[in-house]
């Protein structure tokens, strides 16, 4: 044979070989989970949600019924008060619990008729807003934000994290309830203000370790972590840690959904942070549902790793609470929010949305694509187990839940 024509010839088959496993192959190797593919974009509704907010029953600056009202006030939906090692019932109801910072436990409460009328939304065209029974944060040691939980902390203070939570989610008790973790970067050191310092708290082995072994002893009760708290002080870290460890949960089948929270001490403090819960219809059962399977994204107004909204009115460095010179960010500016997310043929994801300027991809915690739609094929080899997605705008920004990836 031609010497020029088999070089040719061979040229050809190592082209078709490389066009093969590089597009080919790829369409046959993966499925996307996508923790959306139960919601009606266009017949559910959005609900704005707080589930970490604290009170006189605890450390708080005000009553139960005054962080309530205000949550009202500012448009919530959906409320969990989680008052340190304190059980809030339902809103007119006293609760349970008492130790270090409590202040008045069990006082503070709304009258029933006020709390139906919240419920039912007068004064706001029939929107109501509705609690979450038996909240809680379980706060020795690691903090735990529970919910649906009959079990408090304060009496077993010497308990472990492990003896907690299975208190708290029904292992030794029957209680039925869910949790998530709380600003873990108090913790391990990642709220550490050097961004440098802080990464490597996130990223050491033992502190990813501590949660991952968590999340596997409680794949059903213990739902995620929160990723954005107050106005990111704690936390401009913690996605580092979440991304570390969605790498290694989620191969193991276990998703770790992240959490947008005030963890508010005040009325000054509310309305910075609050998790978007896609729902069917506004109930607790509805809730809980979501919380389980991923059905929210959380939305944040200040992100200090990606120097979102980082200094107040007057050029200072933002505070870790809010205050006069903080309000701006939710009386003046609109953070972003999603309006649809496509999956298609389990290899493009496609995100609707407004007030954003711009939309990252994340896998294996680095951003490998921008633009509002990804399409994996053209990313193989960049992603193992997961990939998420971060919308950013002037007032704030909006983290999805992760999607699974899972190879066959």
């Amino acid at each position: 044979m031609n010497t020029k024509r088999f070089s040719f010839i061979l040229l050809a088959v190592a082209v078709a070989l490389v066009v093969y496993f590089h597009v080919k192959a790829p369409m046959q190797c993966y499925i996307i989970s996508n923790p959306y593919a139960n919601v009606d974009w266009a017949k559910f509704g959005q609900y704005k949600a707080a589930f970490h907010t604290h009170s006189t029953n605890s450390d708080g600056s005000n009553t139960r019924a005054d962080m309530i009202e205000d949550h009202y006030a500012k448009g919530f939906d959906i409320l969990n008060m989680a008052d340190h090692n304190f059980v809030t019932t339902t809103w007119d109801e006293p609760g349970y619990g008492g130790g270090v910072g409590q202040s008045s436990p069990g006082t503070g409460m709304l009258s029933s008729n006020r709390r139906f009328e919240i419920e039912a939304g007068v004064g706001r065209n029939g929107r109501g807003m509705i609690g979450i029974p038996l909240g809680n944060e379980q706060s020795a040691t690691n903090h735990i934000v529970t919910m649906w939980a009959d079990f408090n902390n304060v009496a077993k203070e010497t308990l472990t994290v492990e003896q907690r939570m299975a208190g708290i989610l029904g292992i030794t008790k029957f209680t039925g309830g869910i949790a998530f973790i709380a600003h873990p970067g108090r913790f391990t050191g990642g709220q550490n203000a050097d961004l440098t310092a802080g990464a490597a708290a996130s990223n050491n082995p033992d502190n990813i370790k501590k949660y991952i072994d968590l999340f596997m002893a409680f794949p059903n009760s213990l739902v995620g972590m929160e990723i954005m708290n107050r106005l990111d002080n704690e936390t401009r870290s913690d996605r580092i840690l979440w991304d570390n460890i969605l790498m290694l949960t989620i191969p193991k089948g276990k998703n770790v959904w992240g959490f947008s929270n005030d963890d508010s001490h005040g009325i000054d403090q509310t309305g910075f942070n609050y998790n978007v819960m896609l729902l069917p219809e506004l109930t607790a059962h509805a809730t809980r549902k979501a919380l389980e399977t991923g059905a929210f994204y959380a939305v944040g107004r200040v992100d200090r790793r990606l120097e979102v909204n980082i200094f107040d009115c007057d050029g200072n460095v933002m505070p870790n609470g809010g205050s006069a010179l903080t309000a701006h960010l939710y009386t003046e500016m609109m953070p972003p929010s999603i309006l649809n997310i496509f999956v298609r043929r389990n290899r493009t994801i496609t995100i609707e949305g407004a007030d954003y300027d711009y939309i990252g991809w994340v896998a294996d915690g680095v951003e490998i694509a921008r633009g509002n739609t990804i399409n994996l094929n053209h990313h193989f080899g960049q992603f193992n187990s997961y990939i998420r997605a971060y919308i950013v705008g002037k007032g704030g920004v909006a983290y999805t839940q992760p999607f699974g990836i899972v190879f066959r």
